[in-house]
């Protein structure tokens, strides 16, 4: 176990989504009837499924599209890039998402900047992975529109990488649509007594979870406090369909690696008085 930590603290990682943005800157008769009524459903449900994945995957027509305002959310967030290669021994497959329809158009470009470097990273990994003759390597990116309001848009880009041992790796991308910035976790509250009420509440599920389930394992507070600081909790929370507070560690931060992506929803009423208020949050 303590060899896969350092496996995975040891293995270069690509640069967190945000940070290049922020320094720079989602009978007979009836059958008959009810055969043409559902056979107008499944045509117009095709059709629809066939317009998403379109605009979805294209970019020319996600950007025209975008001028209609009822399909804006739809396709803010696409497939931007991919990357794709399958060897004997070696895999890539690559998604990299690209955003469109900011008002701050110097902040689009940045993100998308962002991501595409990421991309680009993780394929300089894993062409010199080939080149240094290194066997069963996977490197594999795609990513997720957790949540597309008129408010917030949050996606989460995944990495899992395999060499030997492997590990997957969350990024997540919080944007304030309507002020056109990137969310960070501290911007949410009041002052820094939010930390505190965090990692105690973290702490108590841990507890909560390891006591019901002896499966569960998660490491001893004082090896937790280098993920609880909150540069760390910036870079490791979103917010969920449900309006609530996630934070989400990756593999091998506060658990053994079989226990895979950790992540803990933070109740509203433990936070609810740090909140400058529940526009985000509810």
């Amino acid at each position: 176990m303590n060899k896969l930590r350092q496996d995975y603290k040891n293995t270069p990682i690509p640069d967190k989504l945000d940070k290049v943005v922020q320094d720079s800157l989602h009978k007979t008769r009836h059958k008959k009837f009810f055969s043409v009524k559902r056979s107008v459903l499944t045509t117009a449900m095709i059709g629809i499924a066939i317009f998403i994945i379109t605009i979805a995957t294209n970019t020319a027509v996600a950007n025209a599209m975008l001028q209609v305002p009822i399909v804006k959310n739809i396709v803010q967030v696409f497939v931007g890039k991919e990357y794709e290669e399958k060897t004997a021994k070696t895999e890539l497959k690559l998604k990299i998402p690209q955003i469109n329809g900011l008002k701050q158009e110097e902040l689009q470009r940045l993100i998308n900047k962002s991501y595409i470097a990421t991309g680009g990273q993780l394929l300089e990994e894993y062409k010199a992975s080939v080149k240094n003759g290194d066997e069963h390597v996977q490197i594999s990116s795609d990513f997720e529109e957790i949540v597309n309001t008129d408010d917030v848009l949050t996606i989460r880009l995944t990495t899992e990488k395999t060499r030997g041992s492997s590990y997957t790796e969350n990024h997540y991308l919080t944007l304030d649509k309507e002020n056109q910035k990137i969310l960070k976790l501290h911007d949410l509250f009041k002052d820094d007594h939010y930390l505190k009420l965090i990692q105690d509440n973290i702490v108590s599920q841990m507890n909560t979870q390891m006591k019901a389930d002896p499966n569960k394992i998660y490491w001893d507070i004082n090896e937790l406090e280098p993920s609880f600081t909150a540069k760390n909790l910036d870079d490791h929370f979103y917010i969920n369909k449900q309006n609530k507070l996630v934070i989400s560690f990756n593999e091998y931060e506060v658990a053994p690696g079989y226990m895979g992506v950790s992540e803990f929803e933070i109740p509203t009423d433990i936070i609810q008085n740090s909140l400058k208020n529940n526009h985000f949050i509810e």
